[in-house]
């Protein structure tokens, strides 16, 4: 009975014995990972998922699951020849006298969904231009038409109302101009163009901007030593970098710091950005890609979709997670090579 709701669910469930030999793999897992149950049943984890993708979900069976015998992650796989987004739950399991004896993954493919997501927040980020937009439009035009007004009346103390209105025009231009140049550098952003990248120069070249920027905020960086070189499109990961820092540095204040931790792991190259601020929201996390999605009271909410677009294309992942004692911490996972 259990065999056969397992095998008709849409989620995909893989359970593994104490030795580490897949017991069970239903119709969803085996679909998702685009192996057959022949292949996958009564083998050990690390020997079926070696490759360099699937090699990730045995890293999730092999992590420490804490106290609680349970938790989740994202991942992003390249399968078959789609990118494919999925959640990742491993739960312990125990037999009747509280030993281990296995564990259990769940994984929900979240492919469709996020796109349906991204789809409908870019209708709102449409709707948010416009509202945008439209917002300088009518102190421009009441500015106008009261030194036109001043004018026709042959006010003789137009000068001064003549300046200040001039001020409010150009003001409010700029800002207009700074929130479509925004949008229209993420749409003719070009694919990445990966040469050798020296990632020490990189780092301490964008933190140089932000030294001292911030009285009593202190900014730094460590990069491992298998982490000092690597293939991407430097210009695009530097301003990833950019944004982020932007943001953490607005979150922290004195006394406070900001910090790039680069290292090698497992054939990947790892980012971290974190700061002591204030944090964010776990409610806010998942919408925090989107393009509308802003925790500002200003700004065109762009920066942070910047830069998932730029780890997505280089067919990386970011995720945000909390930094301990206090702050946030970005981190980012690039194909190294």
């Amino acid at each position: 009975m259990i065999a056969a709701v397992l095998q008709n669910v849409a989620a995909g469930v893989i359970s593994i014995d104490e030795e580490g030999r897949i017991i069970t793999c239903n119709r969803a897992a085996l679909n998702m990972l685009h192996q057959s149950k022949e292949q996958a049943v009564g083998r050990p984890f690390q020997e079926l998922w070696e490759d360099a993708e699937r090699s990730k979900l045995a890293e999730l069976l092999e992590e420490d699951p804490g106290p609680t015998g349970r938790f989740s992650r994202g991942l992003r796989l390249f399968l078959g020849s789609d990118w494919k987004t999925f959640e990742a739950k491993v739960r312990t399991m125990r037999d009747r006298d509280g030993r281990v004896s296995g564990r259990v993954m769940v994984l929900e493919d979240l492919t469709e969904l996020i796109s349906a997501q991204q789809m409908a927040a870019w209708n709102d980020a449409a709707r948010r231009v416009a509202h945008e937009i439209k917002n300088p439009l009518t102190p421009i035009k009441l500015t106008a038409e009261r030194l036109l007004r001043r004018h026709r009346q042959q006010d003789g103390d137009i000068s001064k109302a003549l300046e200040e209105g001039m001020e409010t025009i150009v003001r409010e231009v700029d800002s207009m101009r700074g929130m479509v140049d925004e949008f229209s550098r993420f749409a003719r952003m070009r694919p990445p163009q990966p040469t050798e990248v020296d990632i020490e120069r990189l780092v301490d070249e964008t933190l140089k901007l932000y030294e001292g920027l911030k009285p009593g905020v202190e900014v730094g960086s460590e990069i491992d030593d298998g982490a000092r070189s690597a293939l991407l499109d430097g210009e695009q990961i530097r301003r990833a970098l950019i944004n982020l820092l932007d943001n953490a540095l607005e979150a922290t204040e004195a006394p406070g710091r900001v910090s790039v931790h680069v290292y090698a792991d497992n054939g990947s190259l790892e980012i971290e950005v974190a700061d002591t601020g204030e944090g964010i929201p776990v409610s806010a996390r998942e919408k925090l890609f989107l393009p509308h999605f802003s925790t500002k009271r200003r700004g065109t909410g762009l920066g942070l979709s910047i830069v998932y677009r730029i780890i997505n294309e280089h067919h990386g992942s970011i995720r945000v997670e909390d930094n301990e004692p206090r702050g946030t911490v970005f981190r980012i996972q690039l194909p190294q090579g």
